[in-house]
């Protein structure tokens, strides 16, 4: 029940997002309307296929009211990154087929700023800390959306498993 009512503090969340990217210059309600629709329906299919691989694989997620799934396997030391953070990390993506489409080399992390990547990351992240290791699956909203992306299709549920090793 509480993924459930997740799920739509979830979807809220994407109005909020979608509302805020409109310009009131652009406005077409029945464009606005018809997006929206299909965001909403794409999250709905998302997050199916998220609760789904959960279930088939014996797996046990968090639900974030931002509206992704998570795993927390090592919480980390309590020093967490921000958005203005930048990060040393190892990690590995994949899709829900098992396809993995970017990692790090074993023990060689790479810096990135949490101000450049996916939002999922953005929020996700920031749940551990120095030392934590999280997995994160993201409906296609917290990832690419509707943009393809060299061997990521468009629409893509995303999973990543990430360890934080620096917080600058």
């Amino acid at each position: 029940m509480n993924r459930i009512i997740g799920m739509f503090w979830g979807i809220g969340f994407l109005l909020i997002g979608f509302l805020a990217s409109c310009s009131m210059n652009d406005f077409d309600e029945t464009e606005y309307d018809r997006l929206l629709e299909q965001q909403i329906a794409q999250y709905k299919a998302d997050s199916i296929l998220i609760l789904n691989y959960l279930e088939k694989n014996g797996l046990e997620a968090q639900f974030n009211t931002w509206g992704f799934f998570y795993s927390i396997h090592n919480e980390g030391s309590s020093v967490k990154p921000t958005y203005e953070s930048n990060i040393s990390i190892e990690y590995k993506g994949y899709l829900l087929n098992g396809t993995v489409f970017d990692q790090t080399l074993t023990d060689k992390p790479v810096w990135l700023s949490l101000k450049t990547v996916i939002p999922g990351w953005r929020i996700g992240v920031p749940l551990i800390g120095k030392g934590g290791e999280i997995t994160l699956y993201l409906p296609s909203y917290f990832g690419y959306g509707t943009k393809a992306l060299q061997s990521i299709p468009a629409n893509s549920v995303l999973i990543f498993d990430v360890k934080l090793h620096e917080i600058n």
